[in-house]
């Protein structure tokens, strides 16, 4: 699996370890399930890996606005503006419903997403979790909303 993945043996059973899987050795086996959420610990974007990632943002010059009036040549300077909001593109939300306790595979039906994407949101809050675990109640609403749903809880 390391050599599939581009790292040391070492990099991968400390990682295998972080997660709580129970691994002993670098030739230690791994059931599907847990080789996938290893696998998806190590995607891209994914800054667990102890390598820093550093990401630079641009920032804008602080720039004042000048008014010309066109017809009589004036310049005048104006006071510094504000840059206009970006509008967030329109997403439609639909509403769903999970039972309370559902697995990471029931929700992700629920949301109609593969099991591997809502594993995959799960892992960058920190929860490693499979598609047969307990999909966790404090990330239902979140998870929900990225993928444009609200969340409603059934109870038993």
């Amino acid at each position: 699996m390391a050599r599939d993945l581009g790292r040391e043996s070492r990099d991968v059973l400390t990682r295998a370890q972080e997660m709580g899987l129970d691994v002993k050795t670098a030739s230690s086996g791994l059931d599907d399930e847990s080789a996938e959420l290893l696998r998806l610990s190590f995607a891209p974007g994914d800054t667990t890996s102890g390598e820093a990632e550093t990401i630079e943002t641009p920032t804008e010059p602080d720039v004042a606005a000048v008014d010309v009036a066109a017809a009589d040549g004036d310049q005048t300077a104006a006071s510094p503006t504000e840059p206009e909001p970006e509008a967030e593109p329109e997403r439609d939300i639909d509403i769903t419903s999970v039972k309370q306790g559902a697995s990471v595979a029931e929700f992700a039906e629920a949301v109609s997403q593969p099991v591997g994407e809502v594993v995959k949101g799960l892992l960058g809050k920190g929860i490693a979790a499979g598609a047969n675990q307990t999909m966790p109640a404090e990330l239902i609403d979140e998870l929900g909303e990225s993928f444009g749903f609200i969340v409603e809880i059934e109870e038993p």
